[in-house]
């Protein structure tokens, strides 16, 4: 669990990064996987083609004549080329129509929607960015890509996918265990989709890397296998590969390719180099598909074998096969591109591989899915507590409320008794009145003094005027000590005004 638990985080945190970047990279993937497709659709005129053959030679001069001052390349042959010659010329590939030699057209390796989107997947349109080239940028995120797929199959192998698969192994009926509907949820939707791509697209990001730097995947992958860095297609430096100029006119393209196709009768050849016009030395060179050949029927990939001729004789100077390599390095060579375009396996490859780039997509989008569901159960999950902490808050601002309101009143309560009591005693100093103790009488055996009234506790006189203390005129005369106040109260009128007044008495003497 733990090690699922380590996967599982190692993934989701990728996917966040890499998500949009590997979605980019399959649907430009998909376009490219039917590029020779998608130009005939929009470019029907490049391979038209009558019957018959005139010849490599009758192409090469109708090329030559057409551009005379730009250097003719490689020549790709009708086999491989959808019936017609495809030559190079600078930046530019030629269309030819062998039955009547005649040009169909040209077609800019750099310019077209094709074009565009095949930069926009090796390199994101860029040569360098603060000192990091666009090749390597898409290779370090192939990179990152590997580490997703593995994780993401580390994940599913240790969690539920896995429990389902050992649990089902005895049983032979593992579809049988997952339960109902659960294909149609987002999570284990993501995990099926995964579990089903994850092959493919580890060679897809593994090959990916290998073309997007060759020099730095081959010095690795040299470390692992010890296969070295050995090419067939170049000859050794003890070996010369020089026509031998004996006087008269080299052989044309048309008879080199017949050489070939006498000396190899069950090979096919995909390509031709002759030496340019003049140069008496040089050799000519071709590829041909012999054996098991990956990119046999692709006219820039195919060929596996490298033939060095004499352009005089036809002569075979030298022949580079990929059998003089290690088993590891051929498959480097050999493999890489085919096992990325899906070339491998013909027509069949491509559209396979066009499904698993729109099942990446798909990957990607139930991943989205399953997190944006993770999220909203953590939602509700949380809700009902946040909705309580709310609850409490609102309640104690209202007892804070309360609270304040209740020191507030209590507050001014004290200072309207404490103002009262200040006038009270400013009166009372004034005046020299001061308050009589109650009168104390003898008990009466023969009576029941628990009984008695309580104003009978105190002794008026016949001399009680009330006042009130907040007039300003008192009309007793209180300079001496003869009266003193007995009782006070406060009177509450019909209008709401509270006044004050007390019950003054004679002393005894």
């Amino acid at each position: 669990m733990r090690r699922a638990a380590a996967a599982l985080a190692v993934h989701r945190r990728l996917a966040v990064v890499l998500a949009f970047w590997v979605a980019f990279q399959s649907l430009t993937g998909l376009v490219l996987l039917f590029r020779d497709p998608i130009e005939h659709r929009t470019h029907p005129g490049l391979t038209r083609h009558g019957s018959g053959d005139r010849g490599a030679a009758a192409a090469l001069d109708a090329v030559r004549g057409k551009y005379p001052d730009e250097p003719v390349g490689a020549l790709a042959t009708p086999a491989v080329s959808d019936g017609v010659y495809v030559i190079e010329v600078g930046d530019r590939e030629v269309y030819v129509d062998p039955a009547a030699a005649r040009i169909n057209g040209s077609a800019d390796h750099e310019a077209g929607f094709v074009a565009l989107v095949e930069r926009l997947h090796r390199r994101f349109l860029f040569d360098s960015v603060l000192g990091l080239s666009g090749e390597r940028l898409v290779a370090g995120l192939g990179l990152a890509w590997l580490v997703l797929a593995i994780t993401g199959l580390g994940s599913a192998a240790f969690g539920r996918i896995g429990g389902w698969w050992h649990r089902g192994r005895e049983t032979g009926q593992w579809w049988r265990l997952l339960p109902a509907g659960a294909r149609r949820r987002p999570p284990v939707l993501h995990r099926t989709i995964g579990l089903a791509v994850v092959a493919p697209m580890v060679l897809v990001a593994v090959t990916g890397v290998r073309l997007a730097v060759p020099a730095g995947s081959d010095r690795i992958w040299a470390a692992l296998t010890g296969s070295g860095h050995g090419r067939y297609d170049t000859p050794p430096k003890r070996v010369t590969v020089t026509s031998d100029d004996r006087g008269g006119e080299p052989l044309d393209a048309t008879k080199i390719l017949a050489a070939l196709e006498r000396k190899y009768p069950d090979g096919q050849v995909a390509r031709l180099l002759m030496p340019l016009p003049g140069d008496r030395a040089a050799p000519v060179i071709a590829g041909v598909s012999l054996g098991l050949d990956p990119g046999r029927g692709q006219h820039e990939y195919g060929g596996n074998t490298v033939v060095f001729l004499d352009q005089f004789s036809a002569g075979t100077l030298w022949v580079g096969r990929p059998g003089s390599l290690p088993a590891a390095r051929q498959a480097v060579l050999l493999w890489s591109r085919p096992l990325h375009t899906g070339a491998f396996a013909g027509d069949a490859g491509r559209l396979a591989w066009g499904w698993m780039a729109l099942a990446v997509v798909g990957l990607g989008l139930s991943g989205w899915a399953a997190r944006r569901l993770r999220t909203v159960r953590a939602r509700l999950e949380t809700f009902p507590w946040r909705r309580q902490v709310g609850r409490r808050k609102v309640l104690a601002r209202q007892e804070r409320a309360r609270a304040r309101q209740a020191a507030r009143q209590a507050a001014r309560r004290r200072r309207t008794r404490t103002r009262r009591l200040r006038r009270r005693r400013t009166i009372r100093a004034r005046s020299g009145i001061a308050v009589r103790e109650p009168v104390s009488r003898p008990a009466d055996p023969g009576r029941d003094n628990d009984a008695s009234p309580p104003d009978a506790e105190f002794d008026l006189g016949p001399a009680a005027i009330e006042i009130d203390p907040r007039s300003a005129d008192i009309d007793i005369d209180l300079t001496d000590d003869t009266v003193a106040v007995l009782y006070e109260s406060e009177i509450t009128l019909e209008s709401g005004e509270t006044l004050e007044s007390g019950i003054v008495v004679p002393l005894r003497r």
